[in-house]
């Protein structure tokens, strides 16, 4: 298993050439490595203008380069040694200079002891301003030329180059090559936002999260929690676990919130070992309020709702709220500066500022767009004209093949009640404007602070929530639109250009992932699996296990899905579900009693009892 951050990202970016044999442990071989660099761009732009037979001194690079240099002017150059005069040569001048500038200052940052791009992260400006030309072939190849994962940045000759978006890609490949040779491999920061109730297919309301995370990240379009619920969902990703081995099975209760987490051994606790600083801001789990004043173990900033949402009332937790801030009890009441999703940004922004120097895990973990869903008072009403959602499966005609639960939904469902769903879908909605906005002020610090680059941005959410998709106006349940959940990652040094990977990630891989890259070994409690595998195209699952103890309504149920079916077993009266995702994706149409898929039910249900031991 891979436990180096270096190692994980030379196989998610094939192309770069061989990573160095060794360290430059001392500032005078990275000085030396950097005008070796130097030279050898200067020499390759010398020869783009009298060329490929013109002669031009370089400086031999230290030994424990290894093969950077070569890496270096294959980034800034690729395969094209004669170009026209005028624009494009304008375009791959800049490229060369930008990415000469970087590596001499960022190898110099780096043997200074800097985590942080210092006057380094601004040396590709040039490159979006310069290369606003139209990818042509050239006799030597397509121009301007970049090299390795970059080359897909310039696109197809005769379409437009994206100057800004080649720029963050080069910066982003060259702080690898750097990070190959310096004297550590420096260990990523991790910034989590986590939202709550929020349906995988909202992203589209958040104008910067499309923008700066989605357009500039790794997509995973099929991700799922493995409990719909919020407590079970979240102690999975604290803890890697399936809940039916970490324990908490519902919000409240004995097996329930805060006091049934054993958070002895959890992420954490592991990346605090490992030197990161550590901070949770927001919701942790409901029944909070009976564990504080207490801070769980490897925390090291704490600013939790005491009360989050399982004894909520009127708009409590967004406004007229307690927090445990650090081990003190403090109330906030109800003026604009209390608005909790904007408070609670704005101290992980501070956190993010005073950690820069170390490697940091934060959890942004706002209370939108939960129930009752109070926007911030500039977004209030946004949504208020918002077409009302009406999908097929939206109060279906026909719930004779569905559990008793959903029938009884179905029977005492009134006209008031789809009303206040569709109320709240609006507000849930303007929840996520001040998210965004609050999102975009941490991406734009990230930058100022030259961490962009080194920090994993993740973007996701507790559970799904239903708008009376079968009748069902809340989670819990097994259908896709409760299971399923965004997740979408950012890290430039380790996928530079925006992609989306196909392929069953669940709130349990993020645990081990981010061990992974932190360069520890995943513990064996972990059911998880890094999705440092899935981004590499390693093998990875078929199907997974969701499950749910149930609530006042809703029945307990179990089940196993794959990329085309899904089981879902009512656990109390043993009650079967199963669907053809390929051609039902609203899950309308019950199979379980069909004769003719007798054979699919039984394999399902064979691996229903295997995932569950």
């Amino acid at each position: 298993m891979r436990t180096l951050i270096f190692l994980a990202m030379s196989a998610l970016l094939p192309g770069l050439g061989g990573a160095a044999s060794a360290r430059c442990v001392s500032p005078s071989a990275l000085a030396a490595l950097g005008t070796s660099a130097a030279g050898a761009l200067r020499c390759r732009e010398r020869r783009l203008h009298l060329g490929s037979s013109a002669g031009c001194p370089t400086t031999p690079p230290p030994s424990c380069g290894g093969a950077f240099v070569d890496d270096v002017v294959a980034v800034a150059f690729g395969d094209v040694t004669t170009l026209p005069s005028g624009s494009m040569l304008r375009c791959q001048e800049a490229i060369a200079r930008g990415t000469r500038a970087f590596v001499t200052r960022r190898l110099l940052e780096r043997a200074g002891g800097r985590r942080r791009q210092g006057r380094s992260r601004r040396t590709f400006a040039r490159v979006g301003e310069k290369c606003a030309v139209v990818a042509a072939t050239t006799a030597s190849g397509v121009a301007p030329g970049v090299g390795g994962a970059c080359a897909a940045a310039v696109g197809e000759p005769g379409t437009p180059v994206d100057g800004p978006r080649l720029a963050g890609c080069l910066r982003a490949v060259a702080e690898r090559l750097v990070d190959g040779v310096a004297p550590q491999a420096l260990k990523p920061n991790v910034l989590v936002v986590l939202t709550d109730d929020q349906r995988w297919d909202t992203l589209n309301v958040m104008p910067t999260v499309m923008r700066e995370i989605v357009a500039r990240g790794v997509s995973l379009p099929d991700s799922f929690v493995t409990t719909s619920l919020c407590c079970p969902s979240r102690a999975s990703l604290y803890s890697g676990e399936y809940a039916h081995h970490h324990g908490v099975l519902s919000n409240t209760g004995p097996n329930g919130g805060a006091p049934a987490f054993d958070d002895a051994s959890t992420l954490p606790v592991w990346l605090s070992g490992a030197g990161y600083a550590t901070a949770l801001f927001g919701k942790y789990m409901n029944s909070n309020n009976l564990i504080a004043p207490r801070v769980p173990p490897g925390w090291g900033e704490w600013q939790t709702f005491v009360e989050d949402g399982g004894q909520a009332i009127g708009d409590s937790v967004y406004y007229d709220y307690t927090l445990n801030e650090n081990g003190t009890l403090v109330a906030y009441g109800h003026t604009s500066a209390d608005y909790s999703t904007d408070l609670l940004a704005a101290r992980t922004i501070r956190f993010i500022m005073d950690k820069a120097d170390a490697p940091f895990f934060a959890v942004y973990a706002p209370f939108a767009p939960h129930e009752p869903a109070v926007p911030a008072a500039r977004h209030a009403g946004t949504f208020a004209g918002i077409d009302p959602w009406r999908p097929p499966n939206w109060c279906e005609a026909d719930v004779s093949d569905k559990p008793v639960w959903v029938q009884f939904m179905a029977a005492i469902t009134t006209p008031d009640g789809i009303a206040h769903t569709d109320a709240l879908r609006a507000r849930q909605l303007e929840t996520l404007l001040a998210v965004d906005e609050d999102v975009a002020t941490m991406l734009t610090m990230l930058e100022k602070l030259g961490l962009t680059d080194q920090t994993l941005v993740v973007f996701t959410s507790d559970n799904g929530f239903m708008w009376r998709e079968h009748w069902w106006p809340s989670k819990l349940a097994a259908y896709e639109e409760s299971l399923r959940v965004p997740l979408v990652l950012r890290m430039p040094v380790m996928e530079p250009l925006p992609r989306t990977v196909a392929g069953m990630a669940l709130n349990i891989d993020l645990a081990p992932t981010f061990v992974e890259l932190a360069g520890l070994p995943i513990p064996d409690s972990v059911d998880g699996a890094s999705l440092l595998r899935l981004l590499a195209g390693e093998p990875w699952r078929t199907d997974f296990l969701f499950e749910n103890w149930g609530g006042p309504i809703i029945q307990p149920n179990a089940g196993v899905r794959t990329d085309r079916w899904k089981l879902i077993v009512t656990t109390s009266d043993g009650f079967e579900e199963l669907y053809d995702l390929a051609a039902d994706p609203y899950e309308l149409t019950n199979h379980a009693g069909d004769p003719a898929y007798a054979d699919i039910l039984a394999a399902l249900t064979a691996r229903l009892a295997e995932l569950r031991q």
